[in-house]
């Protein structure tokens, strides 16, 4: 086979393959004109099933809020405009959800911040209120123990407490 002649089989091949993934499944609007009367292979029919794809369609677009900006806008559905006009409003969208991320990190992280100062603050109050309280509690008074051996060689306890000093 000559490459030309292998190169159109090949591309023959992939346009049949194509289309059938790219095709539009009308059965059921066909079922619906025939059902209302409409004979097959005619114009007639033929715009039938396209109203009723229409309706479909703009059924559907009822529901799809994006759809109505772009349709406001005077795009028209599976145009290039209209294509371009459903990715910049999901461009957005995406572009919106990332700023949320990045707000709702700013911001834990701002309450993270507050709730140490508040540990911060509520610590040093307490080690103020030790200190306060250390300094009104009366100190008790210098306690020491000594043993003391008696000239005649007797051994003797005895305990100072401030300036008194017991012996036994």
């Amino acid at each position: 086979m000559r490459p030309s002649t292998l190169k159109i089989n090949i591309l023959s091949i992939l346009f049949v393959l194509c289309g059938d993934v790219y095709a539009l499944d009308t059965s059921a609007q066909e079922k619906t004109c025939l059902e209302i009367g409409f004979k097959t292979k005619t114009a007639a029919f033929g715009n039938c099933v396209l109203e009723l794809l229409e309706r479909r369609d703009s059924a559907i677009a009822v529901t799809d809020p994006d759809d109505a900006i772009c349709r406001n806008y005077g795009f028209k559905p599976k145009s290039n405009d209209y294509a371009n006009c459903r990715l910049q409003i999901d461009i957005q969208r995406h572009r919106n959800l990332q700023q949320q991320a990045i707000s709702d990190e700013q911001r834990r992280q701002f309450d993270a911040q507050l709730a140490e100062q508040k540990r911060l603050r509520q610590q040093r109050a307490s080690e103020a209120l030790m200190d306060y309280a250390d300094r009104l509690t009366p100190k008790p008074a210098p306690q020491s123990n000594q043993i003391i051996t008696t000239p005649g060689g007797k051994i003797v306890n005895c305990q100072t407490v401030g300036n008194v000093t017991n012996c036994f």
